[in-house]
Formats: C-alpha cells, structure tokens, sequence
C-alpha cells in the first residue's frame, strides 16, 4: 500500500492522537467495520455519559483537524473523505425529525424510514411505538396480536398469541412496551412479574415480554436468561433494531393494520382463552 494511499495517511494522523481519543474517533466515523456508533453506545463502552462522550469527541476532533490541516491540499481532502461523512442540511434534519414525530399512526413507509434511522425512535408517539412492537410480533408468527393497553381488563399493552408448530398449543403472552430514552430498572421487571402472576389464571398467560425502545440496566441480582426461566423475556433496542431489520412487509402493506383493542373471548378453537 503506497505510503500516498488516505488509509495510510489517515492511521499516521490518528496516531497523533491519545488511544481514548483514536478510538471514538474510530467508533464514531466507523473506521474497520463499518458501524457508525451512536453517543449513548460509545458511553456505555467508554463507561460515562453521553454529554461527556460528545465532549471527547469535540476535543478529539479539534486535535485531528489540526494535523489534517498540515497535510498538503489534495492529500487533505482524501483523508477527511474517510472520516466526516458528506455535509447534510441542517434545517433539513430537523424537518425530517419533525415529520417522524408528526406520525400518529403506523405506516409501511414510517417503519421503512426508522429501520434505516433507528435513532428517530426517540421521536415517536408511545401509541406509534406500541403499535411498531404489535406489527413487528405478527410478521414474526403470532396469529393474534391485540392492542389492548387501554383495557380494563388487563395491565399489559400487547395480548399476543401464537400456536407452536407441531404440537398444536397455543401460548399466550403478556406484553408490555416501555417507550423511553434511559435505561428500564429491575423493579419494573418485578412489577411486570408481578402482573404476571396475578393476571396468569384469568387469561391463562404463558409468559411476559417487556420490550423497551430505551435499554435494560444491568442486574446485580439476575440475568436476562434467570429472568425468562421465571417467565419474564426482557428485549431493548438492540433487540427492536434487530426485529426491524428482519421484518418483512404483508402483501397489503401491513400485518395489523388496524388492530383488535379488547381481549379476545376465545384463544383457539378449544373454547378457552
């Protein structure tokens, strides 16, 4: 590789820098995979917060533009190429922003653009939301997803139900969504434990799935798999991001268009819930 060559000259500039300040300048332009990270995983990476990782990265982005700035002009430009993505309108960006928070229902073309832009999340209704997590479990096979937060009936946000193949039984989970930008504690999980049990001999609940658009705190007392063993299955944004990039859109647009809002009176063709 010609000592010319940007790659070249760019590791030799990053090179000026500490080890802390080259390795958010390579988490946040994706510099070796490709993965542009976000400010909150640099600072669950870094362990501090997401103010302070924005201040590393200014520091960290003076000192190397000071030393692209003495390279020679042709040489320059290659190299900022590799890492300062092109220049977006900013009035832009906040249209963009504005028009996905404007949403007040779910569309094909809304959950398109927050698979591409899973950071605009953040900007959705709650009931936006709820309904994203609803579409996203009847693409993945459950035969009756309900919208069912406004319920008397039920503490859960999402009555789910899905058959498993081969065995003919029919599972019933109680879903709740946790619309948020922090972290879900443990006793939320307890709560919804709680509801669980409570609720379990009245509609017959297999089990809880908490999903959050925020993420999950790290338990001193109990992991994510202890949790399922008691009936609970925790999923963040990681896991939504991941549901996301698998879904595939019904033939007529969505899954669940528009949704059942009550608990069903019958779950299957034997009689019971």
């Amino acid at each position: 590789m010609a000592a010319s060559d940007p790659r070249v000259m760019l590791t030799k500039v990053l090179s000026t820098l500490t080890r802390r300040e080259e390795k958010m300048i390579r988490l946040r332009d994706g510099l070796g995979d490709g993965t542009r990270r976000t400010y909150e995983e640099i600072a669950t990476i870094f362990q501090i917060s997401s103010d302070e990782a924005r201040e590393l990265e200014a520091r960290s982005r003076r000192k190397l533009r000071l030393h692209i700035s003495k390279l020679k002009d042709e040489s320059r430009d290659k190299v900022l190429e590799l890492i300062e993505p092109p220049t977006v309108d900013t009035q832009q960006i906040e249209l963009i922003n504005r028009a996905v928070a404007s949403f007040n229902e779910l569309t094909p073309e809304l959950i398109d653009h927050v698979r591409r832009n899973n950071e605009d999340i953040n900007d959705l209704s709650w009931g936006v939301v709820e309904h994203l997590v609803a579409e996203l479990l009847a693409q993945q096979g459950f035969e009756d997803v309900r919208l069912v937060g406004r319920s008397a009936e039920t503490g859960a946000d999402i009555y789910a139900c899905k058959t498993i193949a081969g065995v003919g039984t029919r599972v019933r989970y109680y879903v709740e969504v946790k619309h948020v930008k922090g972290s879900i504690g443990i006793d939320t999980v307890r709560i919804l434990l709680g509801a669980l049990t409570d609720e379990r001999a009245e509609f017959g609940w297999n089990g809880a799935i908490l999903v959050t658009s925020g993420r999950i705190a790290d338990f001193r007392r109990g992991t994510r798999e202890n949790w399922e063993y008691k009936g609970v299955a925790l999923r963040d944004r990681e896991d939504l991001f991941a549901w996301l990039r698998d879904y595939q859109p019904a033939s007529g647009g969505l899954w669940l268009p528009k949704p059942e809002s009550g608990m069903p009176p019958t779950c299957g063709t034997d009689g019971t819930r």
